[in-house]
Formats: structure tokens, sequence, C-alpha cells
């Protein structure tokens, strides 16, 4: 059963959201590997903008790590999976590096800000592995997966069906 939370951010230049929606593991594990995942819950990550016209600042994405890095401090056995997209409609930057993609730069930012929020006094240790999948003529995608580090063995079978994807 598929479920999903929407978290507001509001911040002095604008309104964001987090939606939360959750991954059926039988989706990207084998059966065999499912009884892993009894205890586990991924949660594919959807940042955006409520309204189109509004960049966002720094202000912005500090807000969204940390409350990403609430989440993850508030249930230990969960697994964020977030899609670095290609459109830009999501989620517009207007300061960026444009030598890069528009998809690698927002890897980029967002691992930048989510390692700082969650390294800043954090007794739990939490991972944030970047994926890199090839699909052809759009490019690349950046994956990201960010989990306690209890949590590895778990990761590790995603990220192995990441990796198959981009072969």
């Amino acid at each position: 059963m598929t479920s999903s939370l929407t978290i507001p951010i509001s911040t002095s230049h604008g309104e964001y959201f987090i939606k939360l929606t959750t991954i059926d593991p039988l989706m990207v594990v084998s059966k065999d590997d499912l009884s892993l995942f009894a205890n586990c819950t991924i949660y594919d990550i959807l940042l955006a903008c409520k309204h189109r016209d509004v960049d966002v600042d720094m202000e912005a994405m500090t807000s969204i790590s940390t409350e990403l890095q609430r989440i993850l401090n508030v249930n230990p056995n969960i697994i964020l999976y977030f899609f670095c997209d290609f459109d830009g409609k999501t989620i517009t930057i207007r300061q960026r590096d444009e030598q890069i993609p528009p998809q690698e730069f927002r890897s980029r930012l967002f691992s930048l800000l989510f390692d700082r929020a969650v390294n800043k006094g954090n007794r739990n240790k939490f991972i944030n592995r970047k994926y890199v999948v090839n699909i052809g003529e759009d490019g690349d995608a950046y994956i990201h997966l960010i989990f306690p580090e209890h949590l590895t063995r778990h990761a590790d079978l995603l990220a192995s069906t990441i990796e198959s994807q981009s072969k």
C-alpha cells in the first residue's frame, strides 16, 4: 500500500514542500530479499515550490535539509530515495554552475547542504550515497539514497537495482 506525507516549509522568500511517498520494496528488490525490508520503509522524496515563480535560495535549501535530517532522526528505519529531475520545473535554482547539467548541480548542492545539516552536532550517523545512471539521450540521472548506518545492507540491495538500470 502506497502512502504519502506532505510537509510544508516556509521561508522569508517563499513556500516549499517535501512530499514523501512510500515505495513498495517489491518494486525495487527481489522476492528473496523482501523479508529484509519488513521493518524498513523506503520513501521517494519530492522537493517542490508551492508557486512556480519562486527560486530556491540558501535559506530554503538549508530548511529542507534540516527537515530531512529531522525525519531521519525521528524514523530510524527509513531510507530516503531522491531523484534529481531533468526538467527544472519542480525547483529552479537561479544561481548555478552553467558548465554542468542542472540535475548534477542539484545533486551536488543537495549533498553539500544535507551533509552539512546532518553532521552539525548530530549523534546519529547518516549516509548519503549518490548514484549516476545513464538514461540515454537525456544524459545522466542523479539518484541519492539517504539512510542511517544500520541500514547499509538494505541500501546496498537498492543500489544494486539502481546500478542494474544503468546497464
